[in-house]
């Protein structure tokens, strides 16, 4: 069914440059089903430009909330702060992914009934759907997305990976770990952590891949190596494209990622689907989701389940098997399908 002249709003904190990235896939969605689309945002500087959608980037909250009632939209996707769900009248039909839970208790209470008003709210973990109380039928059962089919192809390791980069592939095994270079994702505390793993096997490689957001955790990151003398066999290799990463993946034995904060980890769900034995940190948005996965509170932990993972390979690829169910409950294709019924639910009240 094609949605001509209807028109849907996405309001976004911070919407990513691409309708393709999982946090912004229903803009897409709506968008390819006819919808007039358009994204509102609280971020004053231009944005670039996305195919078939139209982009409101506003300079305060008086400005989008001010926004999204002048586009006065038939549908509204809300994901974001709290102050956002003051947008909530303006729409006829209306549908929130995970708000930012307020640390005040009157917040929290105003929070909780702002969202009872919502046609649908859907949560990215089992933790955060936990915290929330959602009336009968509201609860919308759609994830972060990931493209199942393309990340679980079995893909050869090939040499011209690392020699386009001008480094020799290793010549051990190698530790990975996917997620912009800044101090949330501790990539520099991962080294410092893995220190006695570099002292008593010489042949282990560390690779991160992401582009660097914040310098001074590259600066961190580069004076660890420098200190523990891991030059050469801790990589920086900057951003890779989907095709590199699911090499970079190939050629993996530990996925490890050590964030502070996460809602999804999407490079979790796509490492795990390219059947990466992955461990995380000890947050209950990703434990909550697979409470089978080693996790890590401490820099001790960390380097211990590395150890056994390296260490015990049927360990690691029992995790890899357990994790499949859950990641056929992201997958893009079921993702999507759910967004198709949704509009068609509300389309005919």
């Amino acid at each position: 069914m094609l949605y001509r002249g209807k028109r849907a709003v996405v309001l976004h904190g911070y919407f990513p440059a691409s309708i393709d990235y999982p946090s912004a896939r229903p803009a897409k969605v709506l968008r390819d089903l006819g919808w007039d689309v358009h994204v509102v945002e609280s971020v004053a500087p231009p944005q670039p430009a996305l195919e078939g959608v139209r982009r409101w980037s506003e300079g305060s909250q008086v400005a989008v909330i001010r926004r999204v009632a002048a586009l006065r939209p038939e549908l509204l996707l809300l994901e974001g702060w709290t102050w956002m769900m003051g947008a909530l009248p303006f729409a006829r039909h209306t549908w929130v992914r995970v708000t930012y839970r307020s640390r005040h208790r009157l917040a929290r209470l105003a929070q909780q009934r702002l969202l009872h008003f919502a046609d649908a709210v859907a949560f990215p973990n089992p933790w955060e759907e936990s915290r929330w109380k959602t009336r009968h039928g509201q609860l919308l059962d759609l994830p972060y997305p990931i493209d199942l089919e393309f990340w679980s192809e079995p893909v050869h390791r090939e040499a011209s990976f690392w020699a386009s980069r001008g480094l020799p592939p290793p010549n051990g095994r190698l530790i990975s770990y996917v997620g912009q270079i800044m101090e949330l994702k501790r990539q520099a505390q991962l080294v410092v952590a893995l220190a006695p793993l570099f002292a008593q096997q010489p042949e282990i490689t560390l690779a991160f891949a992401g582009w660097t957001v914040e310098e001074a955790e590259e600066a961190a990151i580069r004076a660890a190596i420098a200190r523990y003398g891991l030059d050469g066999r801790v990589i920086l290799l900057g951003n890779l494209g989907r095709e590199d990463l699911r090499q970079l993946y190939a050629w993996t034995d530990v996925h490890a990622i050590n964030t502070s904060s996460e809602t999804a980890c999407m490079v979790l769900y796509e490492s795990l689907a390219a059947r990466r034995p992955t461990l995380i940190p000890k947050l209950p948005e990703l434990t909550s989701a697979f409470p089978w996965l080693l996790a890590h509170d401490t820099k001790v932990e960390l380097l211990t389940n590395v150890r056994r993972l390296l260490d015990d390979p049927g360990l690691a690829n029992a995790q890899v098997r357990a994790a499949q169910e859950r990641l056929a409950w992201a997958d893009v294709r079921r993702h999507d399908a759910n967004i198709e019924q949704f509009v068609a639910r509300i389309d005919v009240h």
